[in-house]
């Protein structure tokens, strides 16, 4: 199936497809000619929208996608931005560490302990975004 045909049924609401365009973007950024930061930003929209139809795999796609854009914004020295991204990462991360069967709650307390208080602060508002407005 043609890149277009998949786009468009990402765009008609099929989670198959909207975690497809996730993984292509995720891919992209293997490419030396590739904008790391735009695919990455384009690839957090489709993992969001995935994750709306989805649950856990679809919430793991999104912080993969998140963490390396977090680390990408920071080698462009966008602090700032990366900061928001990685709180939505320790949101993300949170919500996984109360999922049953979840092995994010045996590393999510190491996480919070190496994370400023700023961004756990952040990452509260974003957890209570996901799981009260969304899913």
């Amino acid at each position: 199936m043609s890149i277009f045909r998949v786009l468009a049924k990402a765009a008609g609401g099929d989670k198959e497809a909207q975690t497809a365009m996730a993984n292509y973007a995720l891919r992209l950024v293997d490419d030396p000619d590739t904008d790391k930061v735009m695919a990455l930003m384009e690839g957090s929209i489709f993992a969001r929208l995935a994750l709306v139809n989805g649950g856990d795999d679809e919430r793991t796609l999104l912080v993969t996608i998140l963490s390396s854009l977090g680390t990408a914004l920071q080698d462009k020295e966008e602090f700032e931005l990366a900061d928001s991204i990685f709180a939505e990462v320790v949101a993300h991360l949170d919500i996984l560490a109360d999922s049953p069967g979840s092995e994010a709650d045996q590393f999510f307390p190491l996480i919070c302990s190496n994370t400023r208080p700023e961004i756990l602060k952040e990452a509260q508002i974003f957890k209570q975004f996901w799981r009260e407005e969304h899913v």
